[in-house]
């Protein structure tokens, strides 16, 4: 039997709207691997409105909690810059790539793991 964790990813297409800004997060992979670098499996376009993940690499995919792993670390980015602490100067890109990675395996953790952090956010979800 497969372990759940390696999955591959079924992520599809959705609007997520973080602050005031509307993302559309894309999965579509001739998009994805046009618009980011081979070594990324993320990217997000503030001015486009989007958030870029890469499902496959190489032909392979790549397992669904490494997608969602990837999803929460691109959405950190579009709460760094929807907060408008990068306007500060000492705030650098590789301060707040720093910052984004030092924090997404944490975030991750608590979302992934906490039952009772789930029913709380199911609970509050808008439909």
């Amino acid at each position: 039997m497969p372990c759940p964790h390696r999955q591959e990813s079924d992520i599809r297409p959705f609007k997520l709207k973080i602050g005031q800004l509307e993302y559309e997060v894309v999965t579509d992979p001739d998009e994805v691997e046009s618009n980011i670098a081979d070594d990324s499996l993320g990217e997000t376009r503030h001015l486009e409105g989007k958030i870029l993940l890469r499902t496959r690499h190489r032909g392979a995919p790549i397992p669904e909690d490494r997608v969602v792993e990837t999803l929460v670390h691109e959405l950190l980015h579009a709460a760094v810059f929807v907060s408008g602490i990068r306007s500060d100067e000492e705030i650098t890109s590789e301060l707040e790539e720093r910052m984004v990675s030092a924090v997404t395996g944490p975030l991750y953790a608590a979302l992934t793991t906490s039952r009772e952090l789930r029913n709380h956010l199911r609970g509050m979800a808008v439909s």
